[in-house]
């Protein structure tokens, strides 16, 4: 078992910025700012708030944080932790950053320490209040840690977990590009409709003839139609699980709920058994029909749809899903955004029966729903492949943390278990 050292965080932090007071005001673009509610899985979800480029110096007046600090949310989500990008970004209130001492501790591995189970509460030992909870700065410098001694060892653990890390940003990367590709040939293709004609020149541009729609309230290429959503697709609503079912069992049915959408995650399984029509198909388009009303594909075969997701499902041969969720995209954004701050908003089935879809004709030079499949199909695997990584880094993380298992050098992995107890995921009697 690897030596260990006790310590409290001021003892291998060296710098401790905590941004208080009022945050500037916020813009459409600038700044990037780092809120707590973008920190979390480790992570840093993407900028959704700006600050003006001129308030920058003004704000971060307590200290400008180097690359690969740790940031840590200090209330609400509360100890949740990422590492400072590369770049000028500016940070929130509710957040400190620490930067260690690199002879005490690797501020990379101390992210990964402060991500496991373990490691946070740690931090959440250190906190207070009545009614909102949150931990001070004062407060945070005393959490005591116990991490490995040897400062080897720790950039050892953190480079191959930051690896696998590194290796999800680039999935999701590359994913991003997909979406916006797919956005782009259907913003070409189904808005502009400037497909290549018979001689391949844009259509629409060439003069390409138009028809008005009645249904879509606008101009169509001759020989295109509008058909209802459920006549070009499966539209299945989901079914109502019994919660007091649920189990945290892995083996059970995995159950899609509408928080789960956004990230291609699940939170629940059940033992209950359902029809084979509830399970879902690697690309189902799924979208949640109270709140947020979030729109995904999914990434596997075989998982429960819950009540109040409606799973959509092309089966229509020139139309994608890559198409229905791009069609259905603005109309479910307008109900969201007609959702007043009181109340909670929801989706009908009468939502769904009043749209209609462009489709092509049968008659183009080429199948666009094909083309816009294979980007799907590789979307998909890309994200079954970011989720395997995930389970992959979630499971060492403990391992290496708690010394069961260790890297050497070379970066080979060195098991206090054998192959055969950590099989699958589990940890298996000998």
């Amino acid at each position: 078992m690897s030596e260990r050292k006790t310590k409290k965080l001021e003892e291998i932090v060296s710098r401790f910025i905590d941004y208080r007071g009022k945050t500037p005001t916020k813009t459409d673009s600038g700044v990037p700012l780092i809120t707590a509610k973008i920190v979390k899985d480790g992570g840093l979800s993407p900028y959704t708030e700006y600050i003006a480029d001129g308030s920058y110096n003004h704000w971060m007046t307590r200290g400008i944080p180097e690359k690969d600090d740790v940031i840590i949310t200090t209330e609400a989500p509360l100890g949740e932790v990422a590492l400072m990008p590369e770049g000028q970004v500016a940070l929130a209130q509710r957040i400190i950053v620490m930067h260690t001492n690199p002879e005490e501790c690797d501020s990379i591995y101390l992210k990964y320490f402060l991500q496991w189970k373990v490691g946070k509460q740690c931090v959440l030992n250190r906190q207070s209040g009545s009614t909102v909870f949150g931990i001070r700065s004062a407060e945070l410098k005393k959490a005591q840690v116990s991490i490995h001694a040897d400062i080897h060892e720790q950039k050892t653990i953190a480079s191959l977990l930051y690896a696998i890390d590194k290796k999800i940003e680039v999935n999701r990367r590359i994913n991003d590009n997909l979406e916006a590709m797919a956005q782009a040939l259907y913003d070409y293709w189904f808005v502009q409709f400037d497909f290549p004609d018979e001689n391949g020149r844009p259509y629409k541009s060439s003069g390409g003839k138009m028809v008005w729609n009645d249904k879509l309230k606008r101009e169509i290429p001759a020989g295109w139609c509008a058909q209802p959503l459920f006549e070009v697709a499966s539209v299945l609503y989901g079914y109502p699980f019994k919660t007091e079912l649920f189990t945290d069992d892995a083996s059970d049915l995995p159950v899609i709920r509408i928080r789960d959408i956004q990230e291609n995650t699940f939170s629940a399984h059940s033992r209950e058994p359902i029809h084979k029509k509830y399970l879902t198909q690697k690309g189902d388009l799924l979208i949640g029909m109270d709140g947020n009303f979030h729109l995904n594909y999914w990434h596997r075969d075989g998982d429960g749809v819950n009540q109040r997701v409606v799973r959509i499902r092309s089966c229509a041969s020139t139309v994608s899903n890559i198409q229905l969720k791009l069609e259905l995209t603005p109309y479910i954004k307008m109900r969201e955004a007609n959702v007043t701050r009181s109340t909670v908003g929801h989706l009908s089935d009468n939502d769904f029966k009043e749209r209609y879809i462009s489709v092509a004709a049968e008659s183009l030079q080429f199948n666009p729903a094909k083309v816009l499949d294979a980007l799907l199909d590789k979307m998909i695997s890309l994200i079954a492949e970011t989720q395997k990584l995930a389970k992959q880094r979630d499971f060492l993380l403990p391992l290496l943390m708690n010394g069961q298992v260790q890297v050497k050098p070379q970066g080979e992995l060195n098991y206090h278990l054998s192959l055969r107890q950590v099989a699958g995921g589990r940890i298996l009697p000998s």
